[in-house]
């Protein structure tokens, strides 16, 4: 005969495990009485997370006020009815997720919303009319709001120095922007708070800032005791310990970095951890001999040349990562037989004809990587042994440019090629954008000869500017501090900061202009985070000529490869012709004007998909292009 299964089975069904108290799950709802929920409350330890069970009929007062007294995070599963003010205040301090979208609207004032901050609420969540600086600062101190969830306009050097002092090792690395670690700021935090000596990772403790916490705290009693918490006599009481997180940096000597640096990879000490300063050149060859891949966060000063041949045999593509100086016939070698992608950090100098053959062959829009000296010569064996890899046309007129690129200039050789594709015409190998610029080359040619009727001075000179350009000569660029500086100004970007942006993106841009890099991907970024900082300010005028001139020296499709990293320069160059469009509709467009914006939608619409994009990126360009053309006609 089967069980009857009513309220005194299930009573006893979870009496049996008293230690599982989610089996609360397979009761039936009708059977989940508050006095079966009230006795598992009573039995559940700190875990209450079966209250995600309990039917609204069977919440009560005093089911809520145990489980928040557990966890402020099951809030969400407490039944509107219950909510009040008390309740919410019954929460455990200190604990996390309290979801303030849950109290009705009436219930909050200030001294609730600062203990649901203690509980772990966001201050995203607090009504505008309550989050002032007082607030903020409260929150900050609790040591789990960062800067970034305070409202911009209140984020100043007391909510900055606060989140460093009443941070952790982890908020500092990973929730303040770079530009709030620089010494000034930790110099600032320190200052104003004794705690921050524990907060501020070691590697950033300096010479400089423990001079200054010395003569701070020096002569307090318990100064002897936080020397000795970051001192390398730490790591004797606490070998696991994390050297670059609990010892200052001022401390650190060359045995104990060795060792640290020779540990296991994930405990150990990583090269970019090592302040500059630090660095010997033993420490060097260490952090190159376990972390090739880090090679250029060892300063230029200490790389040798066997340390670019570790670098190099381990990962003989990455040459970008080696010195220019230190890049060998060698080493080019080795990274041109690991992938053709590597021309272009190969040095002007070190670049042969076989490597520039090679690269075009593998990808033609690579064409613009091969120096000028040696085009002919490149085009010359394409002609001879590949035609059948390209369109005849686009052979010929690039063999043609290569002779004018060639010293002496060899028109005569051009404008055989040009006049090659202008007799053949338009075929299956004969592309009508080529036999039509032939035809324009045919015309510099004469003009070069002396035929001054069809084309101006001028006109040459632009020309030359644009077509005859020496392939970009790769420079050595800090990488690591750019991305940091570009980073910065998109995460303050993307939450309205726009004058700190601002100030990241100049230096950014500062650091590629004193090395003298010219990598379009690099100059395309910083312009990006630049141009919309330049708008969040209203400096409407100063991003519009922004964007003209990355119009002008990026927007040349012929540039782009399959490079996936040449995605965000395709992005940035989308989005200032797109921008500079609609400035111009905006402004009521005069027939000049409507003649630009197509030329800019063309323009648009030329920087077809990379890899990995959704082949509609130029429909936005080819619709109003279309549109804008049925109007003017």
């Amino acid at each position: 005969m089967a069980t009857l299964k009513d309220q005194a089975y299930w009573n006893d069904y979870m009496r049996k495990q008293p230690r599982n108290p989610s089996m609360l799950g397979s009761v039936p709802e009708q059977f989940r009485t508050s006095a079966m929920c009230e006795w598992l409350m009573g039995q559940c330890g700190e875990n209450a997370s079966f209250v995600r069970f309990i039917p609204e009929q069977a919440f009560t007062r005093a089911l809520a006020e145990a489980a928040l007294a557990r966890s402020a995070a099951l809030l969400g599963h407490i039944p509107a009815r219950l909510i009040d003010k008390p309740l919410c205040m019954s929460a455990r301090a200190g604990d996390h997720g309290f979801d303030l979208a849950q109290v009705p609207p009436e219930v909050i004032d200030r001294e609730l919303c600062v203990h649901a901050l203690q509980c772990g609420a966001s201050l995203a969540d607090v009504p505008p009319a309550l989050l002032d600086k007082a607030m903020c600062m409260a929150a900050v101190i609790l040591g789990r709001h960062r800067p970034d969830q305070v409202p911009v306009a209140l984020i100043d050097d007391d909510i900055i120095a606060a989140a460093i002092a009443h941070g952790s090792v982890d908020s500092f690395n990973d929730g303040l922007p770079e530009l709030f670690k620089s010494p000034a700021y930790l110099t600032m935090a320190i200052e104003r708070y004794k705690i921050a000596l524990d907060a501020i990772p070691g590697n950033r403790f300096s010479g400089q800032l423990y001079e200054c916490a010395q003569r701070l705290y020096g002569g307090d009693a318990d100064w002897p005791a936080i020397v000795a918490r970051h001192d390398e006599s730490r790591m004797a009481r606490e070998p696991d310990a994390l050297y670059a997180e609990v010892c200052w940096s001022v401390f650190w000597t060359e045995p104990v970095m060795l060792a640290q640096i020779g540990k296991k990879k994930s405990e150990g000490l990583w090269p970019f951890e090592i302040p500059a300063e630090r660095f010997t050149r033993d420490v060097a060859k260490a952090c190159v001999d376990v972390h090739p891949l880090h090679l250029n966060s060892v300063p230029m000063r200490w790389i040798d040349q066997s340390m670019c041949e570790r670098v190099s045999l381990a990962y003989p593509d990455l040459l970008d990562l080696i010195p220019v100086a230190r890049r060998t016939a060698r080493l080019c070698a080795r990274a041109m037989k690991a992938s053709y992608t590597t021309l272009g950090m190969v040095p002007l100098a070190q670049r042969s004809v076989k490597m520039c053959v090679t690269t075009v062959l593998a990808n033609q829009d690579r064409e613009g990587q091969v120096p000028l000296a040696l085009r002919r010569e490149v085009f010359d064996i394409l002609v001879a042994r590949h035609a059948g890899h390209f369109y005849a046309s686009w052979l010929y007129m690039h063999r043609g440019d290569a002779a004018l690129c060639s010293e002496p200039r060899r028109v005569d050789l051009a404008l055989a090629d040009y006049r090659h594709v202008v007799d053949t015409g338009v075929s299956e190998e004969m592309l009508q954008y080529d036999v039509d610029r032939c035809l324009f080359m045919i015309g510099y040619c004469r003009f070069l000869l002396g035929d001054t009727a069809g084309m101006s001075a001028e006109e040459c000179a632009d020309h030359a500017r644009s077509w005859f350009r020496e392939a970009i000569a790769p420079v050595d660029v800090d990488r690591p501090q750019l991305f940091l500086l570009v980073g910065d100004a998109q995460g303050f970007n993307e939450r309205g900061d726009h004058a700190r942006a601002l100030v990241q993106a100049q230096r950014a841009g500062e650091l590629l202009q004193a090395a003298g890099c010219a990598d379009p991907v690099l100059r395309a970024e910083v312009a990006g985070q630049k141009r919309l900082a330049l708008n969040g300010l209203g400096r409407c005028d100063e991003s519009d000529q922004l964007c003209q001139e990355v119009m002008d020296a990026l927007g040349d499709d012929l540039m782009y490869d399959d490079d996936p990293a040449c995605n965000r320069r395709r992005v940035v160059v989308r989005a200032c012709c797109l921008q500079l469009v609609t400035r111009l509709l905006d402004a009521g467009p005069t027939p000049e004007a409507l003649e630009e914006i197509l030329d800019l939608l063309d323009a648009g619409a030329d920087v077809e998909a990379g890899p990995g994009e959704d082949e509609d990126v130029t429909h936005p360009f080819t619709e109003l292009r279309a549109r804008l053309a049925a109007r003017a006609a």
